[in-house]
């Protein structure tokens, strides 16, 4: 853990990074959403179109590879469906986030208690972070209906309270470093 003491300004960058997110998401929600949805479409897309080959160029001796073809079309099919309904994809994009979120907390929980093994005494801060990660993410994924303004809200304030928790972080390690 000592030689990350040196490396202090990466957490700070990244929790600037989340702040400027955060405020970017809640100026312009329709076009995060939208954007969101054509990240992951164009994704799939990348993702299915190596999977398909991939799973093509396999043999009878490779486990899996009829899978990985099969999977492959899927993420494709996919992929097509989200870039020609981009409205009715955003709807799922929301649930995506809720999860995602809900996903987030759960990880920056876990850390909070190998932080706390570390003994580091601000590891009540990730835990802090992740807890209230779990309630936002829980909140948008449970209530996808409401559309994406509520999603939009919580999203920008997780990545407000992942950005302050980084930096905070971040701080904390710089005095700790020698």
């Amino acid at each position: 853990m000592k030689n990350l003491t040196k490396y202090w300004w990466l957490l700070l960058l990244g929790g600037i990074g989340y702040v400027v997110l955060g405020g970017l998401v809640m100026q312009y929600p329709l076009q995060a959403i939208l954007g969101g949805t054509y990240y992951i479409a164009f994704s799939l897309l990348f993702i299915g179109v190596t999977q398909t080959i991939f799973g093509m160029m396999g043999d009878k001796d490779h486990r899996g590879s009829g899978f990985t073809l099969v999977m492959g079309v899927v993420d494709i099919l996919l992929a097509i469906y989200l870039l020609s309904n981009p409205i009715a994809s955003a709807a799922t994009f929301v649930l995506l986030i809720g999860f995602w979120i809900l996903f987030k907390g759960v990880v920056e929980t876990i850390n909070a208690f190998e932080l706390k093994k570390l003994h580091n005494k601000q590891w009540w801060l990730s835990l802090l972070s992740g807890l209230a990660l779990i309630v936002v993410g829980w909140m948008v994924a449970g209530n996808p209906v409401s559309g994406g303004t509520i999603a939009i809200f919580y999203l920008s304030i997780s990545f407000y309270i992942k950005g302050f928790t980084l930096i905070s972080s971040s701080f904390i390690m710089k005095r700790n470093k020698k």
